[in-house]
């Protein structure tokens, strides 16, 4: 870690005002926009959530259903202000990017990082564009919960930390895989912090479902404890082997190479039949653009060995470096399994890169130069800007080589860092 006095020496006032501004103009940003083109956000997952605002549950499937946090957050906004519900969701969301650039900052002042560049290039990372696609969607509310988590952690502030999961699972039910390590490092240092953890986590699972009891769950009707383990058996081969399997319901299902009938099982509710729909040669080519789309150079930070070999054994903050190692390898392996590789979903690991990787890039002497900020650009920003020039149907292999050219010279960079260590 760096000297506590450099830290010291940043006056109080200076620590927030840049990320406050900066929440301040994104956010006028955000309601103009959002004010005048609502109908952008009404599609795919969108319409689950809306449903959740309206109380009309019984429209609304699992697992979006449970995630009850930002819809009811937003209409009580509408039902105070009755402003228009989508206006009222942009307030909701506005509110929670200024506690994750908030709480971030404060991580960052926790572990010395005070250089103004780094902080530029984490604000000019894409994925916070990603997160506000939508303002119906709960991924800001719940990386901004993530975020406040951490800072209680580091602070070792433990009814707020178990406040906070309760709120995080209501969010999104992914709040599992945040609570798993600190249960799980916390059991012998901290038992009885450990054991509430846990207790809070699942009340709250439960309590998200007894509130959406009304709900026709998911929309396959699969047994709902067998329904991550299909989505693991579906989406696992098409991310690591580049296998898209078909069954009933699939959006996006053009040729189906052949099918297999299954037995009449309730539990599979309405998947009564799998096939093979297509085959991608470079399946992990969407794990790679979806990684540095989202963080760019910072991508590469946790894949060397300096990285792990420094900060594992780092003896300040070893718990919560640990957990948040632990976590961020869980998010990433359990989207390669379970989920689907965008930029979006992706993001959820963030506390790996733009935290730890930070971190670590300000403990090196790799120089953070107009030549490494602009390869951090091309990387986070090139891959829209493939698509743009070419369409929404450019090759993956085009946007592959795009990459190919500008992950070159990053990785060459990186070599660097091992004089350093």
């Amino acid at each position: 870690m760096t000297a506590k006095s450099s830290v010291r020496s940043v006056p109080a006032f200076r620590k927030d005002i840049f990320w406050i501004s900066s929440v301040l103009v994104l956010a006028l940003l955000a309601l103009a926009l959002i004010g005048t083109s609502a109908v952008q956000f009404i599609y795919g997952d969108v319409l689950e959530y809306r449903a959740v605002f309206d109380g009309r549950w019984h429209e609304a499937h699992e697992p979006f259903a449970d995630r009850i946090l930002v819809p009811l957050l937003g209409r009580a906004v509408n039902g105070i202000s009755g402003i228009d519900p989508w206006i009222a969701l942009a307030l909701v969301n506005v509110g929670f990017y200024a506690l994750f650039l908030l709480a971030l900052n404060r991580l960052l002042i926790a572990f010395g990082v005070i250089d103004s560049r780094l902080r530029v290039l984490i604000l000019a990372s894409p994925i916070f564009l990603y997160w506000s696609r939508s303002v119906a969607l709960p991924d800001i509310a719940y990386n901004a919960l993530v975020a406040a988590g951490l800072w209680a952690f580091v602070r070792r502030r433990w009814t707020t930390l178990v406040g906070l999961v309760v709120v995080m699972t209501l969010t999104k039910e992914v709040a599992v895989l945040f609570t798993l390590p600190a249960v799980f490092l916390l059991a012998r240092r901290q038992p009885r912090v450990a054991l509430a953890l846990g207790i809070a986590c699942f009340a709250s699972l439960g309590l998200a479902q007894w509130i959406a009891r009304q709900s026709p769950g998911n929309l396959h009707g699969v047994h709902p404890l067998l329904y991550p383990i299909l989505k693991v058996a579906f989406h696992g081969p098409e991310n690591l082997l580049g296998l898209k399997l078909a069954f009933p319901g699939r959006p996006g299902q053009e040729d189906i190479w052949f099918k297999i009938d299954l037995p009449n099982i309730g539990a599979l509710g309405r998947i009564d039949w799998i096939g093979v729909d297509t085959w991608r040669p470079h399946p992990h080519s969407q794990l790679a653009l979806g990684l540095l789309g989202a963080f760019g150079m910072f991508t590469l930070a946790p894949f060397t060995r300096e990285f792990w070999r420094r900060l594992w054994r780092t003896e300040e903050h070893v718990l919560f470096v640990r957990f948040v190692l632990i976590y961020g390898v869980l998010m990433v392996v359990s989207n390669l399994l379970g989920g689907i590789l965008i930029e979006r979903v992706l993001g959820y690991a963030w506390p790996l890169f733009l935290l730890l990787g930070v971190f670590w890039l300000s403990q090196t002497r790799i120089a953070l130069d107009g030549r490494w900020v602009a390869l951090h650009l091309a990387m986070t920003w090139g891959v829209h800007l493939v698509l743009y020039w070419f369409g929404v149907a450019a090759s993956p292999w085009l946007i592959l080589l795009t990459y190919a050219v500008l992950l070159v010279p990053g990785v060459l960079w990186f070599r660097t860092a091992r004089a350093a260590a």
